[in-house]
């Protein structure tokens, strides 16, 4: 291949037909593009029918009409019956059919996925057959329920609650899938803990019925104070979660100051013994979760770089540059010849002309570094707006803004604008000006290219002209008073400016990186947790749905002024919650009339103070039954899910760390820093900059865990090893 030095070798160049069919340099960026992703890949490589198939079937229009799909078919439910007092109910024949459609897409990418993997693999598969089934139950299901509708006679969708289980069975949505995997390998580790600390609410239950039972004390709310083993077990589960404590021991420990010793014992049992254990045992379990996941993800790397390396390789089982060249071109048609001569040489350290597997297996990380080539091309001003750009004056902004000076000054700006809206001291939008100055000028001495590279920049940016817009549209019209809560709102956020200085200080510093490189691991679990809300909300709203009215909420008054007209309105609309907590504490608008007021619902009984509240609200409207709804809830979301999400930030945290302080080692990365070094010094000036050292938390917990697992793959390869040659030698030694 021609060298980047020649002066007449173009940036782009062609790839010699000779050098690989364009067949195998399919099947090899398929290959590596799942290796890069850490996906597992299913074609046959003989059956080139099979590989465009494949080609095709992880093409973006294919994928983003999934997506689409499954957003509309979850986003029904706020267009669906109960509405409760959104009012956005489509006709039944609108919704039904745009559900249709949706099943229809969801079946059209089982049939390709099906024409795609081996039939035997794909009928193996359980999450095929999920789908399968829940597409087949929603027909019947929609079947069913416009019919029984047609005939006025009332029903419920049964198959609604299952629509969460299109985002974790599809292929695409494999980190949602990760996260609920981590939970039902957690539930069944933690299973025997919970299983003691109920067992030891029922076994208190029993002992607290016996020995009140016949005090007939009277509780605050309810009539029953340890007197039915099914109230004592609710108002001790309800303990463990401290809600309700001291109240639920007051009426006992009036009687005598010895009961405190019944409740000391089951809070230390319960939330100091047996909750402290389940949180040790879900952390241990996450952990090593996440051992076997990356371990899994290493061997599909492995095993796709490996298949790649094989296509590829010559007869004497080396990888030449011209493979690897057609390869990149193939995959990043757009990237240079001097790029891949870069990547080339990164991988072959030892200048050997060629690769070995073993340095071929690092190939897929190297591809996931963001290495962009520096750009030397006029200033933006010079070349659109020369009239702007005089030679000295730019010299001078840009010696201005890169001194130390310039940022110590907007840094004691920005701590006198907090100091401000901390005394509530109105500046009339005066800090505004100095903000926006600074802004001009970083843009003016960046180019707007540059100045928007930076991620600080841009935070700047919104912060202060969007406080901008807010100050001249609060000066300049009278706006309502919905309308100046947000104008406020924004106002205020200059005072996240303050976030820029606490990033010079280190500690801050680590654990503001350990928050950004939360990202995207954050957002499979938010995605895991709004599937497990969906579930319960789409429950809750068959079984609730309707039963807590809400009132006209355009009367006058507020709902804690008992005299007020909305306060009256909705104590008389709601007959069934009359005298209860639930009421005394104006909780009408917590309940499952629509899915928006379900969620908002779930999150505060996530958060779980006076979750009870709610929960015997419920309870009054129906049976005690309902009991069993909520206790589930809290089993699943706020001690599992939530302390997963716990464990996954522990975890987190203490990789970056690691990272900030030096003890964890990224070769790859000093390789490639190394050789842009060199290039630098052969070129005079930087050519290649890494921008992306780091991109989420997942990055972290590899180099956290590699070492780690390649070492138990790798013995784990040489028990394979040493059992095949036993067996070859057994076999000899019988002939």
């Amino acid at each position: 291949s021609s060298s980047s030095s020649s002066n007449s070798a173009p940036d782009l160049f062609e790839v010699k037909p000779s050098v690989v069919s364009l067949d195998t340099l399919e099947q090899c960026r398929l290959l590596m593009r799942d290796a890069m992703l850490g996906n597992p890949t299913f074609f046959q490589e003989q059956n080139p029918a099979s590989v465009h198939q494949y080609a095709l079937y992880t093409s973006w229009p294919f994928r983003y009409a999934l997506f689409a799909a499954v957003a509309v078919v979850i986003s029904l439910a706020l267009f669906e019956e109960p509405n409760g007092s959104l009012d956005w109910d489509l006709p039944l024949g609108a919704s039904v059919t745009l559900e249709m459609a949706c099943l229809a897409i969801f079946t059209g990418r089982l049939y390709h996925l099906y024409l795609v993997w081996p039939h035997h693999i794909f009928w193996r598969d359980k999450k095929n057959l999920v789908l399968v089934c829940v597409i087949v139950l929603t027909v019947l299901d929609i079947i069913i329920y416009c019919a029984l509708v047609e005939n006025d006679i009332t029903t419920v969708r049964f198959s609604r609650c299952l629509r969460p289980l299109f985002v974790c069975c599809f292929s695409e949505f494999r980190q949602v899938r990760k996260a609920f995997r981590s939970i039902r390998r957690t539930f069944v580790a933690v299973a025997h803990v919970l299983f003691l600390l109920i067992l030891n609410v029922a076994l208190f239950a029993v002992l607290l019925d016996t020995v009140l039972r016949n005090r007939h004390l009277t509780p605050q709310y309810g009539h029953h104070y340890f007197s039915e083993w099914s109230d004592s077990f609710w108002d001790l589960y309800i303990l463990v979660t401290t809600a309700n404590y001291p109240t639920v021991m007051m009426p006992a420990y009036v009687v005598s100051r010895w009961y405190f010793l019944v409740f000391f014992m089951f809070i230390v049992t319960s939330i100091y013994i047996f909750l402290s254990i389940a949180l040790a045992v879900i952390y241990n379990a996450y952990r090593d979760n996440l051992k076997n996941e990356l371990k899994h993800s290493l061997i599909i790397k492995r095993t796709n770089l490996l298949r790649v390396y094989e296509l590829l390789a010559s007869q004497n089982g080396l990888l030449w540059f011209n493979e690897f060249q057609a390869l990149l071109v193939v995959m990043f048609p757009a990237w240079s010849e001097r790029k891949i001569r870069l990547l080339w040489n990164i991988l072959d350290q030892n200048r050997n002309g060629y690769l070995d597997s073993g340095a071929f297996l690092h190939s897929a990380d190297l591809l996931n570094m963001h290495i962009e080539e520096i750009s030397y091309d006029l200033h933006f001003f010079r070349r659109y707006l020369p009239v702007l750009y005089p030679a000295r004056f730019h010299r001078i902004a840009t010696a201005v803004v890169q001194h130390i000076g310039f940022a110590v000054f907007f840094d004691l700006l920005t701590v006198a604008n907090v100091c401000l809206v901390i005394a509530n001291i109105d500046d009339g939008g005066f800090l505004l000006i100095p903000f926006n100055l600074e802004l001009v000028a970083k843009l003016y001495v960046l180019g707007p290219k540059q100045f928007c590279l930076n991620s600080w920049n841009l935070f700047d940016a919104a912060v202060i002209w969007g406080a901008t817009i807010a100050e001249i549209v609060q000066t300049v019209q009278d706006i309502s008073q919905g309308h100046q809560d947000a104008v406020s709102f924004i106002l205020v956020l200059r005072v996240l400016r303050v976030i820029r200085i606490l990033m010079r200080i280190e500690r801050f510093r680590v654990l503001l990186s350990t928050i950004t490189q939360l990202g995207p691991p954050v957002r499979a679990y938010a995605a895991m947790l709004l599937s497990v809300f969906y579930f319960f909300a789409i429950i809750g709203m068959e079984v609730w749905g309707g039963m807590v009215d809400e009132g006209d909420n355009s009367l006058p008054g507020d709902i804690y002024n008992t005299s007020s007209p909305l306060a009256r309105h909705l104590f008389e609309v709601n007959p069934k919650l009359q005298h209860t907590e639930y009421s005394d504490d104006g909780y009408y608008y917590n309940n499952f009339n629509d899915i928006t007021r379900a969620f908002v619902t779930l999150f505060e009984l996530m958060v779980v103070n006076n979750w009870q509240v709610t929960a015997n609200g419920f309870v009054t409207l129906t049976n005690r039954g309902a009991r069993v709804y909520f206790i589930l809830f809290h089993m699943v979301v706020v001690v599992i899910v939530v302390n997963i999400f716990v464990a996954f930030v522990l975890e987190a945290f203490l990789a970056q760390l690691s990272y900030e302080g030096g003890e964890m080692e990224d070769l790859l990365l000093e390789r490639t820093e190394a050789e842009l070094i060199r290039e630098e010094h052969e070129k005079g000036h930087p050519v290649y900059r890494v921008t992306s050292k780091l991109k989420n938390a997942e990055v972290l917990y590899v180099r956290l865990f590699q070492g780690e697992v390649l070492e138990e793959i790798e013995k784990e390869h040489q028990s394979l090893r040493e059992q095949l040659m036993a067996e070859v030698l057994l076999e000899a030694d019988t002939i």
